[in-house]
């Protein structure tokens, strides 16, 4: 039976150039033959591709993961819109169902790799909203008593051309 999934795995990625969809065989659980089909349906279709809306709910950085007990707590806390009541109570009840939760948490994280930050088009012509982190560095000289900062914004796909705009979600104050 493994055989099957693997082959399939190597057709749909490799063979379909993943036309399809990329697909990985998981097992979830010690039974082979229940396991690998059970990991396969832990996220729908549907689900899958609600997970950029998750991610920008949760503000999640697309290069870099939580620890699984944060990502769990965001998955709780900002999925409960687009993932199934069966999903989140699999989440909730994690210590229960480990195995499955190590999967679901796996594709979570697959999914999070492959996202490029992007949120979609905001309405009205406004521009799209990305996802990304920054982060403020500090050169000090300590002889001169001063400090340069700077920072460096890193993001899933190309720097947009016309660049930027940084606005603070408290004040509605934009930077450049």
């Amino acid at each position: 039976m493994w055989r099957l999934w693997e082959d399939l795995e190597r057709w749909a990625n490799e063979d379909m150039r993943g036309d399809l969809g990329m697909f990985t065989a998981r097992i979830a659980g010690g039974w082979v033959h229940v396991g690998m089909p059970i990991a396969q349906t832990v996220l729908t279709e549907h689900e899958r591709a609600a997970l950029p809306a998750v991610f920008t709910a949760a503000a999640l950085d697309p290069t870099a993961f939580p620890p699984d007990p944060e990502l769990i707590r965001l998955l709780l806390a900002h999925g409960g819109h687009y993932l199934r009541r069966r999903t989140l109570d699999l989440v909730q009840r994690g210590a229960d169902e480990v195995e499955l939760v190590s999967v679901l948490l796996d594709i979570v994280k697959e999914e999070l790799s492959r996202w490029d930050g992007q949120a979609g088009v905001a309405v009205n012509g406004a521009p799209e909203v990305l996802s990304g982190s920054l982060r403020l560095c500090a050169a000090v000289d300590r002889v001169a008593s001063a400090a340069r900062f700077g920072l460096r914004c890193s993001m899933n796909r190309d720097f947009p051309e016309e660049g930027i705009l940084l606005r603070c979600i408290a004040t509605g104050e934009d930077f450049c």
